[in-house]
């Protein structure tokens, strides 16, 4: 299997194709370089959640690209004091004695602006809460954070999970048809055309997900 070299005027062309296969080789250089750039900061993450997790005595192999327990001279033991962990929580419990959760604030401050602003931060505070799980969300984020120095934060729409929204709704081409009389409209054309329209309970919730640096692409 052969791919073609990544260079610079691959990863960053003067004109952008317009095709879409031509975009997604550039994207797709990127990605791979990336990859191979992330190489020199892996052994360090591994360390680091090594030495989190109490294995304070292993080093990074670089042929064989894992962990390993390096020899010790005759007549040396290895001793471990673990003093790291009471300073993750100190530190976790200095940064979550502020508040996380923005508060919403319009420009002007009439009575309109003000029950606005009002119904927006408990629409807020109700996604915190019941959503995203905010706050402990964060406290898994900070830990990683305090663990390899850098993290990401995916939100994202799931469809998986959640409440149902709608029952039996017609989906066409992949996406479904919410309007009552567009959704009556596709069912009558699909039955004239002898067609099968796929009908499924719509459900979601948005997700707070704390990652770690090993799941993203480092910009070269």
């Amino acid at each position: 299997m052969s791919s073609s070299p990544v260079t610079s005027a691959s990863l960053y062309p003067v004109k952008w194709p317009t095709d879409k296969q031509g975009l997604a080789g550039v994207w797709r250089a990127r990605i791979q370089h990336g990859m191979r750039d992330r190489k020199r900061y892996e052994p360090q993450w591994h360390i680091n959640q090594a030495f989190a997790a109490g294995k304070q005595w292993l080093a990074w192999a670089p042929r064989e690209r894992r962990l390993v327990i390096p020899p010790m001279p005759d007549g040396r033991e290895r001793y471990t004091a673990d003093v790291l962990t009471q300073y993750i929580w100190t530190t976790m419990g200095k940064l979550m004695s502020d508040d996380f959760r923005p508060q919403i604030l319009f420009r002007r401050e009439d009575i309109e602006s003000e029950e606005f602003a009002e119904q927006a931060n408990r629409a807020l505070q109700f996604g915190w809460d019941y959503e995203w799980d905010g706050d402990n969300t964060l406290v898994k984020g900070l830990i990683k954070l305090l663990t390899y120095g850098t993290i990401g934060m995916r939100c994202r729409f799931d469809p998986t999970i959640g409440p149902v929204i709608a029952e039996n709704v017609p989906f066409k081409n992949g996406k479904p048809i919410l309007d009552p009389g567009e959704a009556i409209q596709a069912v009558a054309s699909a039955v004239e055309n002898g067609e099968t329209l796929q009908f499924k309970d719509i459900r979601g919730r948005t997700t707070w997900e704390p990652l770690s640096p090993f799941n993203l692409i480092v910009p070269p």
